[in-house]
């Protein structure tokens, strides 16, 4: 038979989360949620009314699981967020009994962004709001701490596309463990463009993708998927964008090298780039907080090699190994911070950037 779900309009239900061995949904602009039976897709639905204890109103926006612990080991906690940013928390199995079901705390942080608005990650919520990306544990401490905030790196850009865009659908948090990352999807414009932010899980640093016009994403065997018009596409694949460049324009944080007062003169600098091919980045030093983008155009050169398992043995050549470029570069740049800005460009070679090393002499002191 063909599961259904009664006592509800199913249409109407727009989010679904699993918790406690129950599906749990989400109604569309209401304050309801529904939950079915232990271990069931289908059935009749039960009804939990929010309507009288989220004092701001609004409606429903998504459900999370939160993993803590309170003291006696870990547990999880259903978690429920509105449109105006309240939050409930609720412990418990079966909501249908006040002995094995009850309201932890009614808590207040910045308004979600989007129907998929939240992601489990490290056993925390991550919550994409209007303050930026914050985990549960720590939004629930108060708002306006820039502590809170996972994305504190990038508030500016973040609180700009999130006035700006806010509304648009497409809003996504996804995480990508095998390749520790971190993907935050804005919708420029509704079902034609859109550009993600990117977190590094471990060392916590951002970049931003652009030209990748995505409306959702989903993990499936560990793999990363996103949807565009009119097709399914497969992210982080290949080291080229459908046989164009991949295009890398990179500007490290301001640094005064450790002599703030001293005005310095750079001569050379020395990216230290793992590649399989051969990388002609274009580099430059910016001072003194200006933003002077380098106008030459890096390229790169594949090394011959041979896909391994189809191949001739013994007769194709090797498949290139990664290899360690350290070129130094002369730079032009008087001032007292400074900027390393790096473009680089490939359809083919694998690049990674590991390391920068610098030549600047000191040219007086105030």
């Amino acid at each position: 038979t063909t599961p259904a779900i009664t006592g509800v309009t199913s249409s109407t239900l727009i989010h679904v989360n699993q918790f406690k061995q129950r599906l749990f949904f989400v109604e569309k602009n209401t304050l309801n949620a529904w939950y079915l039976p232990v271990s069931s897709i289908g059935g009749a639905a039960a009804k939990l009314d929010f309507s009288s204890l989220f004092s701001l109103g609004g409606h429903l926006m998504a459900m999370g699981t939160w993993t803590i612990d309170g003291g006696a080991g870990m547990d999880d906690y259903a978690v429920w967020i509105t449109s105006e940013g309240e939050v409930a928390v609720y412990g418990g199995t079966d909501p249908s009994s006040s002995t094995t079901w009850g309201l932890v705390g009614i808590y207040r942080i910045g308004k979600p962004i989007g129907r998929r608005c939240m992601i489990k990650m490290s056993g925390d919520l991550l919550i994409v709001t209007y303050d930026g990306i914050v985990p549960l544990s720590k939004a629930l401490r108060g708002r306006g701490s820039e502590e809170s905030s996972l994305s504190r790196k990038i508030r500016s850009v973040v609180s700009e596309d999130a006035i700006t865009y806010g509304n648009n659908f497409g809003w996504q948090i996804i995480q990508f463990p095998s390749v520790n990352m971190l993907v935050v999807n804005v919708p420029l414009l509704e079902n034609s463009s859109a550009r993600q932010y990117v977190m590094n899980t471990i060392t916590g640093a951002w970049c931003r993708f652009i030209d990748i016009d995505s409306y959702c994403y989903e993990l499936f065997n560990e793999h990363l998927y996103f949807g565009t018009t009119g097709k399914v596409c497969k992210f982080w694949d290949i080291t080229s964008d459908l046989g164009f460049n991949i295009d890398a324009s990179v500007k490290q944080a301001w640094s005064y090298f450790g002599r703030r007062n001293q005005l310095k003169k750079w001569n050379m600098v020395r990216p230290i780039l793992m590649t399989d091919g051969i990388i002609s980045p274009v580099i430059a030093i910016n001072t003194d907080f200006e933003n002077v983008d380098p106008t030459s155009n890096p390229t790169f050169v594949e090394l011959p090699g041979s896909a391994w398992d189809t191949s001739s043995w013994d007769t194709s050549s090797w498949t290139p190994t990664v290899g360690v470029q350290k070129t130094w570069q002369s730079v032009k740049g008087l001032g007292y911070a400074g900027s390393f800005r790096m473009k680089v460009s490939s359809n083919a070679p694998t690049v990674s950037w590991p390391s920068t090393d610098y030549i600047f002499e000191g040219a007086g002191y105030l």
